[in-house]
């Protein structure tokens, strides 16, 4: 499972540069996850069901952050969001699927 677990985003959507910024997730043994969205941190709780992910509501620090860190965090909070599925690819890649395909490496 997941639990345990600490990923850098790699790829959102079509995308791999992020002005040298590097969001983060780490899934909790508890069901909570937690992360860095680029400027602020964000909280919920997760499960998931096979293959299935689901993310409680995203709570967020609101520092204001000025471009291009507050783009890639808006982006990056929708795409995850809208995360449905999650896998380990081949590469030792976690893909959490959705609108937005989120590919990160391990920590």
């Amino acid at each position: 499972g997941l639990g345990g677990t600490s990923w850098n985003l790699a790829e959102m959507g079509t995308t791999a540069d992020f002005a040298r910024i590097v969001p983060t997730i780490e899934f909790g043994a508890d069901g909570s996850v937690s992360g860095f969205a680029a400027c602020n941190t964000f909280s919920a709780s997760f499960t998931t069901d096979g293959q299935t992910i689901a993310l409680g509501p995203l709570a967020t620090t609101k520092m204001g952050c000025e471009r291009p860190a507050s783009a890639v965090e808006a982006e990056y909070l929708q795409a995850l969001s809208g995360g449905t599925t999650w896998s380990i690819e081949p590469d030792g890649r976690l893909l959490l699927g959705g609108a937005v395909p989120l590919r990160y490496t391990p920590r």
